[in-house]
């Protein structure tokens, strides 16, 4: 136990040094590799809240969508291009899981928009508001 604690403590060290000495290289590294940045910080935010996981990759999602012609928005059917997001049918925060059939893609006005409300019960899709006369 003590050598594991002693191995932590070095690593500790030795990863505050090397980042203050290589300060660009993370930053290059995220630049040039933004999707593996943003699988990163979903799959951490889904572990802060100790969600469900499937090991879904943004290649399951795509070929789920695939299989369904399920290209667009999921609440308001408009194209979300190449800024699409991945969103949590039910909110991690509200105790859903990030399991594969809990996500969907929407465009960003539509997640952006719902945050951390239920469909239907908090948040109405735009796609479904009544008119106004």
């Amino acid at each position: 136990m003590a050598n594991a604690e002693a191995k932590r403590a070095y690593d500790r060290v030795y990863s505050a040094r090397w980042r203050a000495e290589n300060p660009d290289h993370i930053a290059l590294w995220r630049a040039e590799n933004p999707d593996r940045v943003r699988l990163y910080v979903h799959k951490r935010r889904a572990r802060k809240y100790a969600a469900e996981n499937d090991g879904w990759t943004d290649a399951d999602l795509a070929q789920r969508a695939e299989e369904t012609d399920a290209y667009g928005c999921f609440w308001c059917g408009s194209d979300p291009g190449e800024d699409w997001h991945r969103d949590h049918i039910f909110p991690l925060s509200r105790g859903g899981s990030n399991r594969l059939e809990n996500i969907t893609i929407s465009c960003a006005p539509c997640n952006l928009s719902k945050n951390a409300r239920i469909a239907y019960e908090e948040w109405t899709p735009p796609i479904a508001e009544e008119p106004t006369p």
